[in-house]
């Protein structure tokens, strides 16, 4: 997966040229379970997905660290040693787990930055919009606005999004629109 990142020119003079576009390259294989579970998924549940995954992650840090802390009394009066000797089954668990929690941290951060730089294009192309809208043209639910409207706003998808729109509504109609016509 390709992903090229735009810096903002929010803080520029009026005028300035954007930065070179900083290009990151992401491999999705087959050995990556979340891509493999959510690959066709829609986005909201991917996005949610990939926020349970993170907490997962802070659940299992905030253990070593915990047990990190408690590694690090001092003093060698009884309570310290028996803390110590009852974490020591624990301990030993992750440092096992350190391996698969860094590799877990990894693939987090992947997938974080994929669907954030998704967020993006699905934002800038007003997609969320757009499936909604057809979604309600398969469905036969009450449209917010009309098909016309969608179609020449300029601020809103690609030559493309709007034709599939077009097709969706041309499809999903049992008789061609008073609209089309128009379209």
């Amino acid at each position: 997966v390709n992903l090229e990142e735009t810096p903002g020119l929010e803080n520029s003079p009026a005028g300035a040229r954007p930065k070179k576009r900083n290009k990151k390259t992401y491999d999705l294989t087959a050995a990556d379970n979340f891509w493999q579970r959510h690959k066709g998924s829609p986005f909201p549940e991917v996005a949610e997905s990939v926020q349970q995954e993170l907490e997962s992650y802070r659940t299992q840090e905030d253990e070593v660290k915990h047990l990190k802390s408690i590694m690090g009394l001092e003093g060698e009066d009884d309570g310290a040693i028996s803390m110590l000797s009852d974490n020591t089954a624990k301990l030993t668990s992750a440092v096992s787990s350190l391996p698969e929690l860094l590799q877990k941290k990894r693939l987090i951060d992947l997938h974080t930055n994929l669907a954030t730089a998704v967020l993006e294009h699905i934002k800038a192309r007003k997609l969320d919009v757009y499936f909604e809208y057809e979604e309600k043209l398969m469905s036969k639910s009450t449209l917010d606005k009309s098909l016309l409207d969608m179609i020449s706003d300029p601020d809103g998808g690609t030559p493309e999004d709007k034709m599939r729109l077009f097709v969706i509504s041309y499809i999903s109609s049992p008789q061609p629109p008073s609209e089309v016509s128009c379209i």
